[in-house]
């Protein structure tokens, strides 16, 4: 049939409708390669089909061709311009491809012809977010949490769990969107029968991520990993992410007994090669990452399964029994806001990274944009990360500080663009924002930071992380705020951790105070440059070998627990 209707294509435009539904089953059964050549028949009988240049856009999208799908979606919108759906995926092609200005754009242009389209809210809240359009995240927000007032039973797929943390999200609504999302990822089977293996001294731990790579989770991982008591412990990672051939992955893999790359395997076939390797405590370190695998965890392919250091909240999943965090990053009350029991440790539950490049002179200040005189305030924060109450607060420190600048991370045109409009409506000069572009080399990032003054903090609702961690390893003081959840307190953790808990403030307006004070203090900053240089000697956020004791601890305790037959349950590791 197939063949009469590519022999008829030239005479009977009409069949470019039938080779349309033949490519889309033939993408149904997964042979992407058949179903292009089908679809492209269908183009050449009939130019003028947007469905069909859609069709071909979906698959070549699926396939990686992101340019060629781009192509394929602006025809598309080019001869169905009242389209929603075209739109949308010419956004998404266009968002995959880090062209944030266009994708918002045609995001605009789908809700705008189709206000009640819940996917294309959902789909452009992220980038509204990184282009900190404050106003434009809160009405796509607005609009998907409408269906949730409504009672639409499935409001929270439209919602990601990490841009529930990065929104104005209330804590305990994001452990519901985590549960939802657990929720369809739950097989509803038994866990994962084990094969019989004779008793061990050991106890058997696997690591499972998408980072081991040139990223702060990797950068971080090769620290603590190597630093396993090997007579007690067992180590194993499981890599699903991309071999990047950094050497942060070289040193993952040296740091474990065993490094299994699973990338190509299907959740299923790696939680069975986890059950078959006998792993009793598998540690999930991504949560809902990045094309995350937490559909392996469901399978139960570990007696124990532990969430730990790559999601600040979480996971809302009945399969997962333990969330490792610590006492400042999670005071009393905080259990309420996740399923995992809570396990915390007696300093930061972070690791530092002992092996970070420490540079002693800073580059000329002219080399990196900035003046050669006056205050410069670090926040090298993903721009996702900045609302508009952390804005206002920099903004006044700016204004206290006649002469300073605010150093910030290159977030995109449209994050600069907007973020110099809210300097200006903020009484601000725009010139007084200084972006600085992303650096894969560690070193010469370490370096950069001997030039700023003072790290400012986002609090609202999430810290900086690995950001924070990398500047007081580089002695550079970091002011922020103890707020209402973990994502929001992991700074105040770390800065206690490093010796100068007294950088943690209790609200904006101490935040602003204690800022604006250091920057007319140069010595007071230089007393806390020596300290937290000296701290990296004597301090726990910079002592792994005392985390990890601790963390060895907290495995057998999960461990014994699970040996005598008892449920998880929240407990503190002594000191």
């Amino acid at each position: 049939m197939l063949r009469r209707l590519l022999t008829r294509r030239q005479k009977d435009p009409a069949a470019a409708d039938a080779l349309i539904a033949r490519g889309s089953a033939l993408q149904r059964d997964g042979d992407l390669a058949a179903a292009e050549a089908c679809l492209r028949e269908a183009i050449a009988a009939a130019p003028g089909s947007g469905l069909a240049h859609a069709r071909l856009g979906v698959i070549l999208a699926t396939l990686g061709r992101l340019d060629e799908a781009a192509e394929s979606f602006d025809h598309a919108v080019a001869l169905a311009p009242d389209d929603p759906y075209a739109h949308m995926n010419l956004a998404n092609v266009h968002r995959r491809l880090g062209r944030s200005d266009a994708a918002l754009e045609h995001y605009r242009a789908a809700v705008r012809l189709n206000p009640d389209l819940p996917v294309a809210w959902s789909n452009m809240l992220r980038p509204l977010l990184d282009a900190c359009d404050w106003a434009g995240a809160a009405r796509a927000l607005d609009s998907l949490l409408e269906r949730r007032r409504h009672g639409a039973a499935d409001w929270a797929r439209y919602i990601a769990p990490m841009d529930s943390i990065l929104a104005a999200v209330p804590p305990r609504v994001c452990r519901e969107i985590a549960e939802f999302h657990a929720g369809r990822l739950e097989p509803g089977a038994p866990a994962l029968a084990r094969r019989a293996t004779a008793p061990r001294e050991r106890l058997r731990v696997g690591y499972l991520s998408r980072d081991f790579r040139n990223h702060a989770v990797g950068q971080l991982a090769r620290s603590f990993l190597r630093a396993h008591d090997r007579s007690q412990f067992e180590v194993l990672a499981y890599s699903y992410g991309r071999d990047d051939d950094s050497r942060y992955r070289r040193e993952v893999a040296a740091a474990t007994d065993r490094f299994v790359d699973v990338r190509d395997e299907d959740p299923e076939a790696t939680a069975r090669r986890i059950a078959d390797d006998g792993i009793d405590i598998l540690v999930d370190l991504s949560g809902y990452t990045t094309d995350h695998r937490l559909a392996i965890l469901a399978r139960r392919p570990a007696p124990v399964q532990v969430h730990y250091l790559g999601y600040p909240a979480t996971l809302g999943a009945p399969f997962v029994d333990y969330f490792i965090t610590d006492h400042v990053a999670s005071p009393p009350g905080q259990d309420a806001l996740f399923t995992e029991r809570l396990v915390r440790l007696p300093a930061c539950f972070m690791p530092g990274d002992p092996d970070q490049p420490l540079a002693t002179t800073a580059p000329a200040r002219a080399d990196l944009g900035l003046p050669a005189d006056g205050i410069v305030f670090c926040a090298f924060h993903q721009t996702a990360k900045i609302t508009a109450g952390v804005f206002d607060a920099w903004a006044g420190i700016l204004r206290a500080v006649p002469g300073s600048v605010l150093w910030l991370r290159t977030g995109g045109d449209a994050a600069r663009r907007n973020l110099a409009a809210a300097a200006l409506a903020r009484e601000v000069a725009p010139d007084r924002l200084v972006f600085a572009p992303n650096v894969a080399d560690k070193r010469v990032h370490a370096s950069r930071l001997l030039a700023a003054d003072l790290f400012l903090d986002t609090f609202d609702r999430y810290n900086g992380h690995s950001t924070v961690n990398e500047a007081l390893w580089a002695g550079l003081p970091v002011v922020t705020i103890a707020g209402e959840t973990f994502a929001a307190r992991v700074a105040a953790s770390l800065v206690a951790a490093a010796g100068v808990p007294e950088l943690a403030a209790a609200d904006p307006a101490q935040y602003a105070g204690t800022a604006v004070r250091l920057a007319g203090d140069p010595a007071a900053r230089s007393t806390l440059r020596q300290k937290l240089i000296a701290a990296r000697a004597t301090e726990p956020l910079f002592d792994n070998e005392r985390l990890v004791r601790a963390l060895e601890r907290a495995y057998r305790t999960m461990w014994s627990r699970h040996a005598a037959g008892e449920p998880p349950q929240a407990f503190a590791v002594p000191a």
